[in-house]
């Protein structure tokens, strides 16, 4: 009984000592108080607000409008990108054989006297014919009696120059027939491959066979047409007879002004761009 009440006392003690020990602060040892308030605000408000705002607005426009206008337009002239046409000359004379009052060596080419601006032309020439020296003319010898033959021929020429084209018209000159006989002639051209007719004729002895100023010539080239470029032209005579002179037989070709015919002569229009 004795040791109850003895421990009884003994905790009660305590408690008081304990309750002494935590009073308000009067005689215990305030050692202070660190408030240590570290506030450790620690904000980093790392606002890496990148903005990397990188507008590659990379327009590249390339308008690569190559507006390559080809106008392949078949005039030969230069497109200036206003077709406006070419232009036209009246009817000329664009190449002109002028066969002088002296001897004609037939074995030479004979060269173009006249031609028009923007023409050019090639000289007289025999093919497979015998040469002659005629006063104002140009003449081969023995010509074929018999048929047509492709190979003898009286040859020339007429040139479009760049930038033009020719509208043929006409061809005129003066068939020499020195001697009486029969005699048929063509004209033809390279437009064809000279495979027809531009013109031709057939002369009877005693029917119009004049001695001095040979036969008239005039052939109709519309059928040629408008080109650029070169035409060459060949004349022909076949089914010739005639009497021998001088030892020559079935003499033909061209006369000129200067012997009572007609120089050899093309007429037309130019057209240019």
């Amino acid at each position: 009984m004795n040791f109850k009440f003895t421990s009884l006392i003994s905790i009660l003690l305590l408690l008081v000592l304990a309750t002494g020990c935590g009073g308000d602060g009067s005689g215990d040892l305030d050692s202070g108080t660190t408030d240590t308030d570290t506030d450790t605000d620690t904000d980093a408000d790392t606002d890496s607000d990148t903005d990397s705002d990188t507008d590659t607005d990379t327009d590249s426009d390339t308008d690569t409008d190559s507006d390559t206008d080809t106008d392949t337009d078949t005039d030969t002239g230069p497109d200036s990108g206003v077709d406006s046409g070419p232009t036209i000359t009246a009817s000329i004379e664009l190449a002109r054989w002028v066969l002088p009052a002296t001897a004609v060596d037939s074995a030479t080419p004979f060269p173009v006297t006249n031609t028009a601006a923007n023409v050019t032309a090639g000289a007289l020439t025999l093919s497979n014919l015998t040469p002659s020296n005629y006063v104002g003319s140009f003449v081969g010898n023995l010509w074929p009696s018999g048929a047509l033959d492709t190979t003898m021929y009286i040859e020339f020429s007429v040139t479009a120059q760049s930038g033009s084209q020719i509208e043929y018209e006409q061809f005129d000159s003066t068939l020499y027939n020195n001697y009486p006989g029969n005699c048929s002639w063509e004209l033809r051209s390279s437009a064809d491959g000279f495979s027809s007719a531009l013109g031709s004729g057939v002369v009877t002895e005693g029917t119009g066979i004049p001695i001095i100023s040979g036969v008239p010539l005039s052939v109709d080239l519309s059928s040629v047409g408008t080109l650029p470029g070169t035409v060459t032209y060949r004349f022909y005579t076949f089914n010739n007879s005639s009497s021998t002179i001088n030892g020559y037989e079935t003499s033909r070709g061209l006369r000129g002004d200067s012997w009572y015919g007609q120089d050899p002569l093309v007429t037309g229009k130019v057209l240019t761009w």
